[in-house]
Protein backbone atom coordinates (compact mmCIF):
# COMPACT_ATOMS: atom_id res chain seq x y z
CA UNK A 1 0.00 0.00 0.00
CA UNK A 2 1.45 3.35 -1.08
CA UNK A 3 1.21 6.54 0.62
CA UNK A 4 0.98 9.69 -1.50
CA UNK A 5 0.43 13.24 -0.28
CA UNK A 6 -0.01 16.18 -2.37
CA UNK A 7 1.38 19.37 -1.76
CA UNK A 8 0.95 21.66 -4.93
CA UNK A 9 0.67 25.23 -4.79
CA UNK A 10 -2.85 26.18 -3.21
CA UNK A 11 -5.22 28.03 -5.40
CA UNK A 12 -5.92 31.44 -4.00
CA UNK A 13 -9.13 31.70 -1.95
CA UNK A 14 -9.18 28.09 -0.75
CA UNK A 15 -10.74 28.06 2.80
CA UNK A 16 -8.69 24.75 3.53
CA UNK A 17 -4.84 25.63 2.35
CA UNK A 18 -2.69 27.99 3.06
CA UNK A 19 -2.31 30.58 -0.48
CA UNK A 20 0.72 31.55 -0.41
CA UNK A 21 3.20 28.81 -2.34
CA UNK A 22 5.77 26.59 0.12
CA UNK A 23 9.29 28.66 0.08
CA UNK A 24 11.20 25.36 2.66
CA UNK A 25 9.49 22.10 3.58
CA UNK A 26 8.82 21.88 7.12
CA UNK A 27 10.29 19.00 9.68
CA UNK A 28 9.24 15.90 7.55
CA UNK A 29 11.16 13.21 10.48
CA UNK A 30 7.33 12.36 10.43
CA UNK A 31 6.91 11.24 7.46
CA UNK A 32 9.37 8.04 7.15
CA UNK A 33 6.75 5.92 5.72
CA UNK A 34 5.92 8.14 3.06
CA UNK A 35 6.05 6.82 -0.14
CA UNK A 36 4.62 9.39 -2.89
CA UNK A 37 5.20 12.86 -2.48
CA UNK A 38 4.17 15.93 -4.57
CA UNK A 39 5.57 19.24 -4.10
CA UNK A 40 4.68 20.87 -7.89
CA UNK A 41 4.07 24.08 -8.18
CA UNK A 42 5.67 25.71 -5.13
CA UNK A 43 8.59 28.08 -4.77
CA UNK A 44 11.16 25.42 -2.74
CA UNK A 45 14.84 26.64 -3.17
CA UNK A 46 16.09 23.58 -1.73
CA UNK A 47 15.10 20.24 -0.55
CA UNK A 48 16.59 19.94 2.99
CA UNK A 49 15.00 17.40 4.75
CA UNK A 50 13.52 15.22 2.71
CA UNK A 51 15.97 12.64 3.04
CA UNK A 52 14.29 11.81 6.89
CA UNK A 53 11.60 10.25 3.98
CA UNK A 54 13.58 7.27 3.29
CA UNK A 55 10.92 5.33 2.15
CA UNK A 56 9.97 7.42 -0.90
CA UNK A 57 9.99 5.93 -4.21
CA UNK A 58 8.44 9.00 -6.15
CA UNK A 59 8.25 12.50 -5.99
CA UNK A 60 7.07 15.44 -7.35
CA UNK A 61 9.56 18.34 -7.30
CA UNK A 62 8.24 20.23 -10.98
CA UNK A 63 7.77 24.19 -11.36
CA UNK A 64 10.18 24.85 -8.23
CA UNK A 65 12.89 27.43 -7.72
CA UNK A 66 15.44 24.63 -6.20
CA UNK A 67 19.18 25.52 -7.07
CA UNK A 68 20.49 21.68 -6.61
CA UNK A 69 18.95 18.61 -5.83
CA UNK A 70 21.77 17.05 -3.17
CA UNK A 71 19.58 15.50 -1.08
CA UNK A 72 18.00 13.14 -3.85
CA UNK A 73 20.90 11.27 -3.47
CA UNK A 74 20.29 10.15 0.01
CA UNK A 75 16.93 8.88 -1.21
CA UNK A 76 17.90 5.10 -2.10
CA UNK A 77 14.34 3.94 -2.78
CA UNK A 78 13.62 7.08 -5.01
CA UNK A 79 12.94 5.78 -8.62
CA UNK A 80 10.57 8.12 -10.29
CA UNK A 81 10.65 11.93 -10.04
CA UNK A 82 9.56 14.66 -12.02
CA UNK A 83 11.68 17.52 -12.69
CA UNK A 84 9.95 19.59 -15.31
CA UNK A 85 11.18 23.47 -14.77
CA UNK A 86 12.51 22.68 -10.86
CA UNK A 87 15.23 24.63 -11.29
CA UNK A 88 15.43 27.94 -10.79
CA UNK A 89 16.56 30.36 -13.67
Amino acid sequence: MSTTVHLPHCQPGSPAVPRRPWTALDDLSVCVNLTRLDLSHNRLRHLHGIEDCAHLTWLNVAHNELTNLDELAKLFKLHGTDLAKAAAH
